[in-house]
């Protein structure tokens, strides 16, 4: 494989699929249901896939890429044209959701066993993390689960109705992820103040998962009880630690108070809860946060990363995922191609950044480059090895 930048070229990305997914054979495992189809299911998928890894923006744009003669050729497709918008769009709709989730699942199996999934920040000392996050893609809603590690990866979603229902959409995604991996398939599940909810923290314990909460709300009960320590920590210096530090890389300092033994309505296990306080450095600026978790084991700066870390979904995921895929125009009014659509979506975003980590892995840091970037690089490179007889995903 070349080295430096030039790695990120088409014969790298297949190879990489090839050897750690099998995507080409998966991918061909997915169930037409058409009568006597012209042309296959899983080269529409491949398409689909290959037009959000050259970020397209709408199955228009789909179209017209997959009408090109070297594209066509790298897909081993005959044809003039290897689908319309409009069938791309049908096609997409008759697949089953199941079968999407299924090929999400054994990517990230494949990445897992591999070791492309993992926290590198020795501060966190190997923890599984997922985060949990609701989100608005115009015509509908979704609880999207992301696992963190560098770099993150999407593992599954749950549709909701609107964004009222984010907390039940959350706990049947919990069940779904459960039911497929097992219990304690993480250790941590990361929640911003709104899962402040017994229901949702009882089944994460119920399925030997610790929760962690990052919250700016000061009324809770569980709140008010530690403020109250906090402000005379001095006369409970044998529970309460007190840390300062300085983060160069968010640049502020901090403050953290911590203690456990905190009760929370209908929550059986007890709760540590740690006061953070920052001052950025250039302005001067002051914020509070609180976080609380059943992980009692935590010190009160990994407490503190891992509230950062939970905004890791909102700025390495969703808007990652924007940026790549444009998940956020409507692509089709059509609720259910929209959520089939989604998965490939995900699955995109992906690979592309499995990828550029198993690159790294291979020859170090790459030169500084976007992913807007590295799709050019792809599609220059495919269109060179068009020549090569070239397919994708052999």
């Amino acid at each position: 494989m070349p080295h430096g930048i030039n790695s990120i070229n088409i014969s790298a990305f297949q190879y990489f699929c090839s050897s750690k997914f099998s995507l080409r054979e998966r991918t061909k495992s997915i169930k037409d249901c058409r009568q006597r189809p012209q042309i296959p299911t899983w080269q529409i998928y491949e398409g689909t896939l290959l037009s959000h890894l050259f970020r397209k923006q709408s199955f228009l744009q789909m179209d017209q890429l997959l009408r090109l003669p070297e594209i066509r050729k790298f897909l081993g497709s005959d044809r003039d044209m290897i689908a319309s918008d409009t069938e791309i769009e049908r096609v997409l709709g008759l697949i089953s959701e199941d079968e999407l989730r299924s090929l999400n699942y054994q990517v990230y199996g494949c990445a897992k066993t591999k070791g492309l999934l993992k926290l590198k920040d020795p501060l966190l000392n190997g923890l599984r993390v997922a985060i949990i996050d609701g989100t608005c893609l115009k015509i509908f809603n979704a609880v999207v689960c992301e696992f963190l590690s560098d770099p993150p990866l999407f593992l599954d979603y749950e549709f909701i109705a609107n964004r009222g229902k984010e907390l039940p959409g959350a706990r049947k995604l919990i069940k779904k992820i459960t039911k497929r991996l097992g219990k304690k398939w993480v250790d941590l599940i990361l929640y911003d103040g709104l899962y402040v909810a017994q229901g949702n923290i009882n089944q994460c314990l119920r399925c030997g998962i610790d929760v962690l909460i990052k919250t700016d709300e000061v009324g809770l009960n569980i709140i008010e009880d530690a403020e109250g320590i906090f402000n005379h920590w001095s006369d409970f210096k044998e529970t309460v630690s007190y840390e300062t530090g300085l983060d160069e890389e968010r640049l502020v300092s901090y403050e953290i108070w911590s203690t456990s033994g905190f009760r929370l309505n209908g929550v059986g296990q007890t709760f540590k809860v740690a006061r953070v306080k920052e001052k950025h450095l250039k302005t001067g600026a002051e914020t509070i946060f609180w976080v609380i978790t059943t992980k009692e084991s935590l010190t009160g700066k990994q407490m503190r990363e891992l509230a950062h870390r939970r905004w890791s979904i909102e700025n390495n995921g969703f808007k990652e995922l924007n940026d790549q895929v444009h998940s956020k125009r409507i692509w089709t009014h059509d609720e259910k191609v929209w959520q089939e659509l989604f998965w490939i979506q995900m699955m995109a975003v992906n690979l592309m950044g499995l990828f550029v980590e198993w690159v790294e892995q291979s020859e170090g840091k790459l030169s500084r480059s976007t992913r807007n970037e590295q799709s050019m690089l792809l599609l220059v490179s495919l269109i060179r090895a068009v020549a090569q007889g070239q397919t994708i995903f052999n």
